[in-house]
């Protein structure tokens, strides 16, 4: 049995539909961190300053919580293209939306120090 604690958004209290890991390492429904970060700087769940605003998707997360509901998820981009829905913000920037299987846009990559630089921080 998934926890289904796990599935629970931080922000709305409510299972997350489009679950996104955000800079401090916790998961959101896109909806509801979207509309955090459009004010704040800082972890909904830590009141940490946040490093970058970027959101990455939970598909792991989105998986389990499927299962967990008894949903059969797509195995081939095939099959989701058969059955994928574009989600609101897709519709809002394409009125005329078609199946894809990747409706949001790719998030730039955080600014992230180099792994040496990492290394030669460790051993100063």
């Amino acid at each position: 049995m998934v926890d289904m604690a796990a599935a629970i958004c931080p922000i709305t209290q409510e299972v997350m539909e489009d679950p996104v890991v955000c800079a401090d390492g916790h998961s959101y429904e896109r909806s509801a961190i979207e509309k955090w970060l459009q004010t704040k700087s800082t972890s909904p769940s830590t009141n940490a300053p946040l490093l970058h605003k970027n959101l990455v998707p939970n598909h792991a997360l989105r998986n389990l919580i499927a299962e967990a509901r008894g949903v059969r998820r797509p195995i081939t981009i095939e099959q989701h293209a058969l059955v994928a829905t574009p989600c609101a913000r897709a519709r809002t920037l394409n009125p005329n939306p078609h199946p894809h299987p990747h409706p949001h846009p790719p998030p730039n990559p955080p600014d992230f120090p180099t792994l040496l630089t990492l290394l030669a921080l460790l051993d100063s």
